[in-house]
């Protein structure tokens, strides 16, 4: 385990330097931060993890990229309700569409989704059929992811793969427009991160007043 710096050390230190006890040199380090600086910034950072040195950073950016991209996903066309298929994220084409309609309102299900319930659903709603709050708020669900695929094509569905990242924050990330996918990956892991730092409070239960 990487022993922390010791404040109080740090306070003497710079006290001899002042007092000209001791001499301090600039060290140029190719790490950003570099090593003492990251255990400081790493007590004061809302997330830490992205106070590490940039070859770190882009080590785990390159790693999550391939794991998205090599994971299969069941797309869901909400625009006829016939089109259900599963595919490789890698093998999507960047602008995908529905093979019967052609239109690109495709939803990305969770893996746990069930996409044959949810798609008997959505043709109940095409014929005009009632449906249940529970059955209303799903499609809204899928209805805001196909929108995303639509308005942002494959980097959507790679954002919604993402653990952490829903409809709001996938909205929010790919309306940034990233220039390169390292700041694209960037901004999926600092979700993620978030998402992992937070989720035990999401997960707790609020106790009912008696």
């Amino acid at each position: 385990m990487t022993e922390r710096v010791d404040l109080e050390a740090v306070k003497r230190i710079m006290a001899s330097a002042r007092s000209g006890k001791i001499q301090l040199k600039t060290l140029l380090s190719k790490e950003k931060p570099s090593p003492i600086a990251y255990h400081i910034l790493e007590k004061y950072a809302d997330i830490p993890e992205l106070m590490a040195p940039r070859r770190v950073i882009m080590s785990n950016i390159e790693r999550m990229k391939r794991s998205v991209e090599s994971r299969k996903v069941k797309i869901l066309c909400i625009s006829c309700g016939e089109w259900l298929c599963e595919m490789r994220i890698r093998d999507l084409p960047e602008r995908p569409v529905c093979e019967k309609c052609g239109i690109g309102l495709l939803a990305v299900l969770k893996r746990k989704e069930n996409a044959d319930r949810l798609r008997s659903t959505l043709k109940r709603r095409l014929r005009g059929e009632e449906l249940s709050e529970e059955e209303l708020r799903e499609l809204s669900i899928a209805r805001r992811k196909a929108d995303l695929v639509l308005s942002y094509g494959k980097k959507a569905v790679i954002a919604l793969q993402v653990k952490g990242v829903g409809p709001e924050t996938a909205f929010r990330i790919l309306g940034k427009m990233h220039i390169d996918d390292k700041e694209f990956y960037l901004d999926l892991l600092k979700a993620k991160i978030r998402f992992l730092r937070t989720r035990q409070y999401w997960d707790e239960k609020v106790p009912v007043a008696s």
